[in-house]
């Protein structure tokens, strides 16, 4: 008797288990789909002309430069030419020429 129930227990714990299943598939209710109403935002628009507008802004502090070079001659002489672009904030390119040395020195040396 004892093997025979421990043979139907688990039979009929599992088919409680699926007709209980089955039967809260089959009693839910329909699903409801609703209709999302698709809303705009409120938006205030202006119409806007360009105009010049001078603004002025006081700072204080202190301006450093980006880059930063320090020059040097290779040879004593008296300087004879400063190219254009040789100033604060000057900008140059390869092969322009920022400084010219009087040759009288270099070529007595």
């Amino acid at each position: 008797m004892r093997i025979l129930f421990k043979i139907i227990s688990p039979v009929l714990v599992v088919t409680a288990a699926i007709t209980a299943a089955l039967y809260m598939i089959s009693s839910r209710p329909p699903i409801e789909t609703m209709i999302l109403e698709e809303t705009l935002p409120i938006v205030r628009s202006l119409i806007v002309n360009p105009e010049t507008v001078q603004l002025r802004v006081y700072a204080q502090g202190t301006v450093v430069p980006r880059t930063q070079t320090s020059l040097s001659s290779e040879i004593p002489g008296k300087i004879t030419y400063v190219g254009p672009s040789f100033n604060k904030g000057g900008f140059f390119e390869k092969g322009d020429s920022l400084l010219r040395l009087d040759p009288g020195d270099y070529e007595l040396a």
